[in-house]
């Protein structure tokens, strides 16, 4: 019998947010509820988050009905009916799916990542990790790009969840020289670059970062970035712009957000609510 085949980034059902960056595709998603779902391939791997709904998996380790933050791993070439249950009157559900493009799965699979099928990821941190990219996906601005791909690579090195299950332990050398560099660097100068100057894999990189400094390093270096504007707005006078520009945001409205997500108050109204010195 013959299945559907689903190319790079798609699914069944519509995408209320679809963001795209090189090598993964990000997406919220809906059950179309006019379809009834049959065995169908996705022809590039792919996690599921489940945001709502009765989500029924295949995947090993998957409960009878998969609820809310559940994480499945699915991989390359994997054939299935995963659905949500319900009929056509009463279907529903959310999920958010990340796809996997070939060449970052390839890296994983050069480590072993995601060669034993599909599978639920049961690890806190790999729901953690699923639920800052979603809200990233949601609050997208100039800089989440780069967050997005640290944190798709993240999502992809939680597959081996006996390192989550490690303590962080002493950072070693080549760790703290990254964490340095990006205290001392201005533009973030990529995760090739520097996994390639600390010698091991980006994803490798991205694991460890993020066990030792609780981030990948996309996501520590804006909020560097953040501090340093939020050590200024309270110790200098420097206009707004000066500041956003300092910190290395492309524009200032790219900065009120980013400010704004990180200190719940836009950069003008932080600054003018600080106690005056006496």
């Amino acid at each position: 019998m013959s299945t559907n085949r689903l190319g790079f980034g798609q699914f069944f059902g519509p995408a209320d947010r679809r963001r795209a960056i090189p090598g993964f595709v990000l997406a919220d998603r809906r059950p179309d509820a006019t379809l009834i779902v049959g065995p169908h391939t996705h022809e590039e791997a792919h996690f599921v988050v489940v945001l709502g709904g009765a989500y029924l998996s295949s995947a090993r380790g998957a409960p009878s009905v998969c609820g809310p933050s559940t994480v499945i791993f699915n991989p390359p070439g994997t054939t299935h009916r995963d659905r949500f249950a319900g009929d056509r009157n009463r279907i529903g559900g959310r999920f958010f799916a990340v796809t996997v493009g070939a060449e970052p799965m390839a890296r994983a699979s050069s480590l072993g990542l995601g060669r034993d099928g599909p599978r639920v990821v049961r690890s806190a941190a790999a729901s953690a990790t699923a639920s800052r990219l979603i809200e990233e996906c949601r609050r997208w601005n100039g800089g989440s790009a780069l967050v997005a791909e640290g944190l798709c690579l993240a999502l992809l090195g939680h597959l081996d969840e006996r390192e989550d299950d490690r303590g962080s332990g002493r950072a070693p050398r080549w760790l703290l020289r990254v964490r340095d560099f990006l205290a001392a660097s201005g533009p973030f100068p990529g995760l090739g670059r520097l996994a390639a100057e600390a010698g091991v894999h980006p994803i490798s990189l991205t694991r460890a970062f993020r066990r030792q400094f609780g981030a990948p390093p996309t996501e520590y270096h804006r909020n560097l970035r953040l501090a340093e504007a939020e050590r200024q707005l309270r110790t200098t006078d420097r206009p707004l712009a000066a500041i956003a520009l300092a910190a290395g945001f492309a524009d200032q409205s790219h900065f009120t957000r980013a400010f704004r997500r990180r200190f719940g108050r836009p950069p003008g109204a932080y600054r003018r609510d600080l106690p005056n010195e006496p």
